[in-house]
């Protein structure tokens, strides 16, 4: 009997820590969870200002690194702006392996991302495309 009310008292005292956990620790929306991983490309950003390329790069990577477990919630709530995410991402990854290094196409690809993540965040419609590499049309051998 002893060890049956034990055993109750650590359910219950268990139970209270669970209901203890802020909801930070639940499920975030897809614009919460966007919204944290985009600083990693506002900082991108602040290190292509400062000439560190290698920095921008690795905060690339890590909101690359993130974005999969992320991805499916902005998919099923707007096709559109997963689209503009994942051609921002793609245009960033190029920019950012380009060689030579182009710093101002690197910026604009990785300002064009930033904005549609912004749109996605702030719940405004995808922003037409005016930067970026995406933006350059068809690209053939002889205009390269």
């Amino acid at each position: 009997m002893k060890h049956i009310v034990l055993r109750l008292l650590v359910v219950i005292v268990m139970a209270l820590g669970l209901l203890a956990v802020p909801s930070t620790a639940l499920a975030q929306t897809p614009a919460d969870d966007l919204s944290a991983l985009s600083r990693h490309i506002d900082t991108a950003l602040e290190r292509l200002a400062a000439n560190d390329i290698s920095g921008a790069i690795s905060e690339f990577a890590a909101f690359n690194d993130g974005w999969g477990p992320i991805e499916d919630g902005i998919r099923d709530q707007s096709l559109a702006h997963y689209t503009a995410i994942e051609t921002a991402m793609g245009d960033s990854t190029f920019a950012l392996q380009a060689t030579p290094f182009d710093l101002d196409a690197a910026r604009k690809a990785l300002q064009r991302l930033n904005n549609v993540c912004q749109a996605f965040i702030n719940g405004q419609p995808v922003p037409e495309q005016n930067s970026g590499l995406s933006s350059l049309g068809e690209v053939t051998l002889p205009s390269i």
